[in-house]
């Protein structure tokens, strides 16, 4: 903690906090990710450190260094300063298609990477995306993130081989127990499916596109049971103030894909292809 100074408190989760940090020799700014060392025993930070360290990827948050105390981890992170995806929702009530579509194709080509890795993110959503300084967007929060080829290559994945050889439902059943957030989580994790695959998120891809587009989430009711509920039985309802163009609705509607993606040219995903490209 002597390298960097803390300064205010960028925003708080179930396990921590994440406080905007300034490094004492280059006085460039970092988001820290401060832990309870306790919180060690719980979730997946010790896969999460593992795969931010594996994945090098424009449009996936880096992390620059690991370094703890007694009390607590702290994960020193690029900083977005254009602040977390959903804070332009709300702000904004809805985004215009062609931003929709440049957010989208980002976060598309950094799950490509991602799942040509063997690592699923399983809580993607507008909270878990963040703006930089240049207005391109970057994937965070791997906290749910799965490896579905877990390789001894270090201490971190040899701890986590060795809880699923101690947990055999776990290893016949990866996505028996819930994770991720409800209003995003794809059906087939409710479900309880034989096993999680990649197109998890790219059901995560379509939910979103969504809410950029309206405001809102499709799946939504008054606790989380009934939201899932209500995302197992898959009907939605477009607002009509929303004004979504057919070619918006004809993307989400349909079952995503990476083929999809490509092959879904709207006027939007043109632009936003001639800016990414």
């Amino acid at each position: 903690t002597e390298s960097y100074r803390f300064e205010h408190v960028l925003g708080r989760g179930a396990f921590g906090e994440v406080v905007l940090g300034v490094d004492l020799h280059s006085d460039r700014q970092y988001a820290i990710k401060k832990l309870a060392t306790a919180s060690l025993r719980q979730g997946n930070l010790k896969a999460e450190i593992h795969i931010l360290k594996e994945m090098r990827h424009p449009n996936i948050i880096s992390l620059r260094e690991v370094f703890a105390t007694e009390e607590y981890v702290y994960l020193v992170m690029e900083y977005a300063k254009g602040g977390a995806l959903l804070d332009v929702v709300v702000r904004e009530g809805k985004l215009s298609e062609s931003f929709a579509a440049a957010c989208c194709m980002q976060i598309a080509d950094a799950l490509q990477f991602m799942h040509a890795r063997g690592i699923v993110h399983r809580d993607v959503k507008p909270e878990n995306v963040l703006i930089d300084s240049t207005g391109h967007v970057k994937l965070c929060d791997f906290g749910s993130a799965l490896d579905l080829q877990p390789v001894m290559t270090s201490v971190l994945t040899a701890i986590a081989e060795q809880a699923v050889k101690k947990d055999a439902k776990h290893k016949k059943n990866r996505c028996a127990s819930f994770v991720g957030t409800a209003e995003y989580v794809a059906p087939e994790i409710l479900e309880g499916c034989a096993e999680t695959t990649t197109a998890v998120d790219l059901w995560s891809i379509g939910v979103m596109t969504f809410q950029l587009l309206t405001g809102r989430v499709p799946f939504k009711d008054k606790t989380e049971y009934l939201t899932m509920q209500a995302v197992l039985k898959g009907k939605y309802v477009y607002p009509p103030e929303a004004n979504v163009s057919s070619a918006a609705k004809d993307f989400i509607d349909k079952p995503v894909s990476y083929t999809h993606l490509r092959a879904h040219e709207t006027e939007a995903d043109l632009v936003c292809r001639l800016l990414l490209e």
